[in-house]
């Protein structure tokens, strides 16, 4: 059964693979300054306010104040009050257990209902690029040196331990729907950079993840508080592919399309009955960390010398199985590509001294000598890290293949793991 939940100025728009999230209504500028004036305590003179970037889910405008530089993040309410709230609350973990540079919170407003129309953080305006801009232009020894401050940050946050899947939040009690800043009302935590950010208590509530709110699943009525098993966890990400499955086919009068649908039920039902093999003691309580989400070359921030500066972006970043957080970065994870390769060897082309194609493959190298210094690091910083990352494979390819079953494109790679897991007991990483 679904629960219709109101998300004013979302609008999900097909796309060539899946659908994808897009602004139904523009937003005012003029507003922005106004909200940014009057919690910034400043005059009309003082405040200037242009867009300086646009991602998926978010639109970012930079604020130039007497009071300092800022950026105020604008959200799509993908997931309402809880994806603002969660994503505040994990920088200030990743503050509190780390020495990983995060972007201060000044204020906020998690309701979408103010002259705006959105949900919005107002925080410190952090000068810096995304890594991509800068790869090529920066040292090795520089690159190597950004691998080992992650790491460390890595393994920092992965020793705090919890007891529950499921996304952070600020307050200091945990109520069950998660609910911590009333509507209509805007949050200051601190416009002073002296002044610490929050001395509020830490806690899990809802999971704030794209498989829980992606497209309609946000109006499934699926199990979402904190998860103390790993198969309830598992199995409501399965119900709602099942739910969405089972809601296109209904739609749908092609064979082919049918025939897909039909696989990809197929895999769910195997997954099912896989799960407590995967998974024999699961009635143990479960153990948890935080990782980030998405640590890509976008949302790590460095200098013209690529100095790491901040690491941005920590929303969807949750709790999740000590064994799923033994990730390897993003921004390293590329093709395998031992030997480095010969740029002679490489044709060239009028316009540019060497086709793309060695660009590719250095780049592939390049990653696979830095997830070595990776795995030699959090050995050294973190070896529950590393004993996971070697042990845990079969627990993190199962739900590499829950997170891939719905995919075309993935799922005879799903088959194929689960056929290796149904022969052999132990298949490798998905």
């Amino acid at each position: 059964m679904a629960t219709i939940i109101p998300q004013r100025g979302l609008v999900w728009e097909e796309g060539l693979l899946h659908y994808e999230p897009n602004w139904s209504e523009e937003t005012d500028i003029s507003t922005i300054r106004a909200i940014c004036r009057r919690t910034l305590a400043l005059p009309e003179s003082e405040c200037q306010v242009e867009l300086y970037s646009e991602g998926g889910f978010n639109k970012l405008y930079k604020v130039i104040s007497a009071q300092g530089t800022f950026m105020m993040r604008v959200a799509l309410p993908v997931d309402p009050k809880h994806k603002t709230l969660s994503g505040i609350a994990t920088m200030e973990f990743a503050r509190r257990n780390s020495k990983c540079p995060v972007p201060r919170v000044v204020a906020y407003d998690a309701s979408a209902d103010n002259e705006l129309g959105f949900e919005w953080i107002l925080m410190e305006f952090i000068p810096g690029k995304p890594l991509y801009d800068v790869w090529w232009t920066i040292p090795w020894s520089t690159k190597e040196k950004l691998v080992k401050q992650l790491a460390l940050y890595a393994a920092q946050l992965y020793a705090v331990r919890f007891d529950a899947i499921g996304s952070l939040f600020l307050g200091d009690s945990a109520p069950e729907d998660s609910t911590l800043v009333a509507q209509n009302e805007v949050t200051v935590i601190s416009v002073s950079s002296k002044v610490q950010q929050s001395t509020s208590a830490l806690f899990l509530g809802r999971t704030v993840d794209r498989h829980f709110f992606w497209h309609r699943n946000i109006h499934q009525e699926v199990h979402r508080e904190p998860f103390n098993r790993i198969s309830e966890w598992l199995l409501a990400r399965l119900q709602l592919s099942e739910i969405e499955t089972r809601r296109w086919m209904a739609e749908e009068e092609d064979d082919p399309d049918l025939k897909l649908g039909n696989k990809i039920l197929h895999a769910i039902e195997r997954l099912r009955l896989n799960l407590p093999m995967v998974f024999p003691n699961d009635q143990v309580s479960v153990c948890t960390v935080v990782v980030h989400s998405d640590l890509s070359a976008a949302n790590i921030l460095v200098d013209g010398e690529g100095n790491l500066k901040a690491v941005i972006d920590w929303e969807f970043s949750s709790a999740v199985p000590y064994w799923a957080a033994v990730r390897i970065p993003k921004f390293i994870n590329d093709v395998d590509r031992a030997d480095k390769p010969d740029e002679e060897t490489y044709a060239h082309c009028e316009r540019v001294e060497v086709t793309t194609l060695y660009w590719e493959h250095l780049r592939h190298y390049e990653e696979t000598q830095l997830r070595k210094l990776w795995l030699a690091e959090m050995e050294q910083l973190e070896p529950a890290w590393i004993e996971a990352y070697k042990i845990e494979q079969t627990k993190a390819g199962f739900e590499a293949a829950v997170a891939h079953c719905e995919s075309e494109l993935s799922l005879n790679k799903v088959k194929t793991w689960l056929d290796v897991l149904e022969r052999d007991g132990e298949p490798t990483h998905f």
